[in-house]
């Protein structure tokens, strides 16, 4: 029996991270730029001849860098190791068209400027002191790598059809908000294919609790968009359901008393949440299960990391229990005032980029697996609470050891306040920022 390759989180595919320079059928605008150098200082210079040997190893030696439409772009002809001479420029023709000015100051000329289109081709020099010298320089000039990304549609008979963005809000009695955007990644989009981020809110006004999900479906697992859906409704629902069948005394007596003895592994041994999130969590596992059995595919087809949090105020201050599997990242900002950050769980990695664990993996939903990914925290406030999946994390915490480190929270959480003031539909749209190498789909969820 041959065996299964492993799916990967997401299936890397050509993507125009580094553009080529553009073929094109059209003749190619002239560029000339001609100079004239004159002598200031003839003692120093002696005979035109050195001095035209030393103009043309100057020119010689001049290498224009690759320019990219929409970044800063110059290069410079310096002949300031040569003294006495002065450049001036006669005519520079064709450079405007590109966004760029040529300017000659003493013995240096600079072109420089934010080209606005794109470019490969020659640019002449001409030079004039005894006598005319002639160069021919490469300009190339890139197009902006966010242009050539592609928006196309999934092919209409498509398996579980989704919208390519989602946003929601929520306002919370303690005097927080919940806000949740997820959007469809550059990678999806230009390979035609749906959203495999999913996320799940859901507020039980009735006992207090306030469940959170976030989930990233494997890009080589065909259904997993699917899968992440499921995982994140079907855990919230089965959650709410089994907690509110939870005495509320008995279970805030139970916290309580564990709050103050954390490490109490008999507590922690006969605790009702560990049986709620493993019965929850289980159903949600098999709800996936059944959909794949109904469907003739296989669970692998609906691969997908899981994020859950449920979250409540005592009167002894803030609960939050979650559960976490693959990679993306939980995380608790300003608990208790103190500037550190606490993460919750661990991201899971796998021998090569791009694996992780998934949920729907058969071993996971052992007791003992979920029993070891759960995480307890007790605090009296908090700034923010986190949930992200890796198309969010990986950008601004390029190795696990950085979810360690305040600096890069304290980075996220600013450029979030700058450009989204944390309003929902601001959020929709920063998750769209560009980070080379990173066009994953995208979720965050933040309570704060």
């Amino acid at each position: 029996m041959e065996e299964e390759q492993e799916p990967q989180k997401s299936a890397a595919a050509m993507t125009p991270e580094e553009p080529e320079p553009c073929a094109s059928e059209e003749t190619p605008p002239e560029i000339t730029l001609a100079l004239r150098v004159n002598r200031v200082d003839a003692a120093v210079w002696g005979k035109a001849n050195e001095c035209m040997l030393k103009l043309a190893e100057a020119v010689q030696a001049l290498r224009i860098p690759h320019g990219q439409v929409g970044s800063p772009f110059a290069f410079t002809l310096d002949l300031q190791r040569i003294p006495g001479l002065r450049v001036q420029v006669c005519t520079a023709q064709g450079f405007d068209r590109f966004g760029l000015t040529v300017q000659a100051e003493s013995g240096q000329l600079r072109v420089e400027g934010v080209p606005t289109e794109e470019f490969d081709g020659a640019v002449t020099l001409h030079i004039h002191y005894a006598m005319e010298i002639e160069a021919r320089k490469t300009l190339t000039l890139l197009p902006d790598p966010r242009s050539l990304w592609k928006e196309i549609e999934p092919a209409a008979d498509e398996g579980y059809p989704r919208e390519h963005c989602a946003v929601r809000e929520l306002a919370i009695p303690e005097g927080k908000r919940v806000l949740a955007a997820s959007v469809r990644g550059r990678s999806h989009a230009h390979e035609g294919k749906f959203r495999d981020d999913a996320f799940a809110l859901e507020q039980d006004l009735s006992t207090g609790w306030l469940y959170l999900a976030v989930a990233d479906g494997a890009g080589s697992a065909r259904f997993s968009r699917k899968g992440a859906e499921m995982a994140c409704e079907g855990t919230i629902r089965f959650l709410r359901e089994n907690m509110a069948r939870l005495p509320e005394g008995e279970l805030e007596a139970h916290l309580k008393q564990w709050r103050t003895s954390p490490e109490d592994a008999e507590a922690r041994g006969n605790s009702q949440l560990d049986k709620v999130f493993h019965r929850a969590l289980y159903d949600a596992w098999f709800a996936v299960n059944g959909e794949a059995e109904q469907r003739g595919a296989k669970m692998r087809d609906y691969y997908t990391t899981l994020l859950v949090a449920a979250v409540k105020r005592f009167d002894f201050g803030w609960f939050i229990a979650n559960y976490w599997v693959g990679d993306g990242a939980v995380a608790l900002l300003g608990a208790d005032g103190a500037p550190e950050v606490r993460i919750l769980g661990k991201p899971d990695g796998g021998e090569f980029a791009g694996e992780t664990r998934f949920f729907t993996m058969k071993e996971e939903i052992t007791e003992e697996n979920i029993r070891g990914r759960l995480r307890y925290s007790f605090v009296s406030d908090f700034d923010a609470l986190f949930l992200m999946t890796d198309g969010v994390s990986d950008p601004f915490f390029e190795a696990e050891a950085d979810l360690f480190n305040p600096e890069r929270w304290e980075r996220l959480t600013a450029d979030l306040e700058e450009k989204t003031r944390f309003e929902a539909k601001d959020l929709l749209e920063w998750l769209n920022f560009w980070s080379r190498g990173n066009h994953d789909d995208r979720t965050l969820v933040v309570v704060r």
